[in-house]
């Protein structure tokens, strides 16, 4: 899937066919006329996806700013509460697929590609109890994860890797915050968040990056096979 965005055409224009900030009743949820039909990748068929509200603590940064190329709704999709992400570039699709297919990553349920204008990627809403590893550490172990429940996680994480891997994908942004789990079940966390996510020798790093996270490679390269390990190895010691 790849989404071509017209430099004429600015990016908060789309708020305007997006539904309102504030969130409706939850009996008349907004419907924008853009992304009204999903196409199901199960069943191969269009289904209405209905947006319910804005999900501002998932799509606002840690310092309060809002990234409008990644728009984050909670939506309904044939009857299941679901995650809708509006993005406004390309997004690795097929890596999530793959590593969801493993149960590595939320499960995929449909994608919109509506050229010149932005895509829309429906999957898996992860909800109670599930949190990001950033904060499992930081709300759940502040003095340290008990090593048994830090050797599943660390387990899984290997495997997770071990899987990008063997099919020549790289994730880009493996950091803490883009790993979700619940405590108890380290064995079964998951990986979110594919913005850059592709194929080795095709995936490159946004120009616009963060410089304060000590990322591989540089702004606008490409990603590297090890990267994404050489990424983890820079924060595992903190966990």
């Amino acid at each position: 899937m790849r989404c071509v965005l017209s430099p004429s055409f600015p990016v908060p224009f789309i708020l305007t066919m997006l539904p309102s900030p504030e969130p409706p009743p939850a009996s008349t949820p907004g419907c924008p006329r853009v992304f009204s039909k999903v196409r199901n990748t199960v069943t191969q068929q269009d289904e209405p996806l209905k947006f319910v509200r804005l999900r501002k603590d998932l799509w606002e940064t840690r310092d309060g700013t809002i990234d409008y190329l990644n728009l984050i709704f909670e939506a309904t999709f044939y009857e299941k509460r679901v995650l809708a992400k509006v993005v406004f570039r390309s997004y690795g699709e097929d890596v999530l697929r793959h590593l969801a297919a493993k149960h590595m990553a939320p499960q995929l349920f449909g994608t919109c590609d509506v050229q010149g204008i932005a895509s829309v990627v429906v999957m898996e809403l992860l909800e109670d109890g599930w949190m990001t590893l950033f904060d499992y550490r930081e709300n759940q172990h502040r003095n340290g994860i008990p090593e048994a429940a830090k050797g599943r996680l660390f387990k899984r994480i290997e495997e997770i890797l071990d899987c990008l891997s063997t099919e020549g994908m790289v994730h880009g942004d493996f950091r803490m915050a883009n790993m979700m789990l619940k405590p108890g079940e380290e064995e079964k966390a998951v990986l979110i968040d594919f913005d850059w996510a592709g194929k080795v020798g095709s995936a490159r790093y946004p120009v616009t990056r963060s410089d304060g996270l000590d990322y591989p490679g540089e702004p606008g390269g490409l990603i590297d096979a090890g990267d994404d390990r050489q990424f983890y190895e820079r924060w595992k010691d903190k966990i």
